[in-house]
């Protein structure tokens, strides 16, 4: 039986063994979790969209802190949630939810202009 997963980590993240996104981390203490997928067909949009929310929930988790609630905190963790999705759609590197991704990515960061 395939099982698939990817690991988020606030950090940079990139491919290991067979059927498995694994990150790769510089800090072995930053907070991590798998998200499995192989119940998902990622060759769909809504495989790629259910996959993009379980990844969505973990980067969340994984980008939590026990720091104030400042405006710097807020900028961290947004700045920590989109590393950590962008790492692990790249280690996925499924064209279904690469697409996913940057449909709500690109620009969103931009300022209205």
């Amino acid at each position: 039986m395939k099982t698939s997963k990817v690991m988020l980590l606030t950090a940079i993240l990139g491919l290991s063994a067979a059927h498995s996104a694994m990150a790769v981390s510089t800090e072995p203490s930053l907070p991590r979790t798998d998200v499995k997928y192989s119940d998902l067909n990622l060759s769909t949009t809504d495989g790629a969209a259910t996959l993009y929310g379980r990844l969505m929930v973990a980067a969340k988790r994984v980008c939590r802190s026990d720091e104030g609630r400042t405006a710097l905190y807020f900028q961290n963790r947004r700045e920590c949630v989109r590393d950590a999705l962008d790492g692990a759609v790249a280690s996925v590197n499924q064209p279904a939810l690469t697409s996913y991704h940057l449909s709500r990515t690109v620009g969103a960061s931009q300022p209205a202009g």
